[in-house]
């Protein structure tokens, strides 16, 4: 009904210009374009289109085919972890490794960083010190600090700003006042720091001022220490980051022993006869599509000569010519650019390593896969759809050219509607790319 509403407005348009309608029916009742309006273009345009669309068809075919046709993946890795006791946590960091095992963890310390702290002060914002610089020092070298004035606050804000291997903070009593704490950046003795005056200058005014502070040690730096399975003890500057195997760490919170339980399940390989039905499903899918392009592309047929189309069938037995292809028992068919499965290469090579032929078979679908898919989407000079879209403008400009005979100007959409029913008639392809579809 929508069709023949818009013959009527389209033929209303234009024979009230002096133009002729724009349609007319086929004893099989369907609309055509009337022949008034090709504009001059070639028969071998529409049957380039006709051919174009027909291959844009069977590689929407074949792309959504191979999107199932991969086997599962060869021994996948499903992993879980446990701990008894709050002592410990722990990640499984490489699930593709991880075995089934159990691992005894017994904390008996837990690293702790060295910190200082100051007498108490009545104001953190009072400059008792006056301005000036000191030097932080620890395993990885020294620090000169610089503080705008002598005040808790100005100091503390000093430190954090240098990166020194030292965290400042002030905390602050209701009766006793405010404090300056200085904590190490790392656990462990490793990240044991002292505070002296700057190099080359030990008068400076804050560096002579510095003991008023009245810092002194409120806890001093400790190493972890554990043992694994009752093996030999441990340290480690970090509670985290314990390596328990190659895919399993932990991390230590307090001292307690806690049983750490992994349990992996290794999904069996696909079987050798679901291997055969990937590669079979490959090759029935891919040679049916490579039939319709040996027709399409014969002497005589739409898409003969068709550099784009060509160019596309090379593309595609290069994948299934390539030493992936090979290595898994295919190659060249009887038919032109078809394939066949030599079945005892794939057994053969299943047999040796039954993960690797999976997972080569599945790479190589994905390929064809993807390049059936790439080329209903991709754009750009030489592409399908470069050589499609330049036809239909060919089209266009044709039918453009036969309404400039009117008498008055034809409305734009009556061009998109005829480009559209020119197009889809000789390609059947829908919509035509940049035009609004009226059909």
């Amino acid at each position: 009904m929508q069709t023949s509403l818009l013959d009527a407005l389209a033929s209303y348009q234009l024979t009230s210009r002096g133009l002729s309608a724009p349609v007319q029916k086929t004893d099989s009742g369907v609309t055509q374009v009337d022949s008034n309006y090709s504009g001059g273009v070639s028969d071998s345009v529409y049957t380039s289109l006709s051919g174009l669309g027909q291959l844009l068809s069977a590689t929407s075919l074949l792309g959504n085919q191979l999107v199932s046709t991969t086997s599962d993946q060869a021994n996948t890795i499903s992993s879980s972890i446990a701990v008894s006791d709050p002592s410990v946590t722990a990640t499984i960091t490489d699930g593709t490794q991880a075995t089934t095992a159990s691992y005894l963890v017994n904390v008996t310390q837990i690293a702790a960083p060295q910190i200082q702290k100051s007498i108490y002060f009545a104001s953190d914002t009072a400059d008792y010190l006056g301005p000036g610089s000191f030097q932080i020092q620890t395993a990885q070298g020294s620090t000169n600090i610089t503080a705008t004035s002598g005040s808790l606050i100005d100091i503390a804000s000093a430190i954090n700003g240098a990166n020194a291997g030292v965290s400042a903070s002030i905390t602050t009593d209701t009766v006793a006042g405010s404090q300056l704490v200085l904590t190490a950046s790392q656990t462990g003795t490793s990240g044991n720091f002292v505070i002296l005056a700057p190099q080359g200058d030990p008068f400076n005014v804050l560096a002579t001022h510095f003991s008023q502070l009245g810092l002194a040690v409120s806890q001093t730096s400790k190493d972890a220490t554990y043992t694994v399975n009752g093996g030999s003890v441990q340290t480690s500057g970090d509670n985290s980051g314990i390596q328990l195997d190659n895919a399993v760490t932990a991390s230590l919170v307090s001292t307690g022993s806690s049983t750490v339980t992994v349990t992996a399940t290794s999904a069996p390989a696909a079987s050798y006869n679901q291997v055969l039905a990937t590669a079979s499903g490959l090759i029935s899918q891919y040679n049916a599509f490579q039939s319709t392009f040996n027709q399409l592309l014969s002497a005589g047929q739409a898409l003969n000569g068709n550099a784009a189309a060509t160019n596309l069938q090379s593309q595609f037995s290069g994948l299934v010519s390539s030493g992936l292809a090979q290595g898994v028992g295919i190659g060249a068919g009887v038919a032109a650019n078809t394939i066949q499965l030599n079945a005892v290469t794939l057994r053969a090579s299943y047999d040796t390593n039954a993960t690797d032929t999976i997972n080569n078979l599945n790479t190589l679908v994905d390929s064809v896969r993807s390049l059936a898919q790439n080329t209903i989407s991709g754009t750009g000079s030489g592409t399908i759809n470069d050589s499609f879209n330049t036809m239909t403008y060919s089209i266009k400009s044709g039918i453009t050219s036969t309404l400039s005979s009117a008498t008055s100007p034809v409305p734009s959409w009556i061009v998109d509607y005829l480009t559209n029913h020119a197009v889809t008639s000789s390609s059947g392809l829908l919509p035509v790319e940049g035009f609004s579809t009226y059909v």
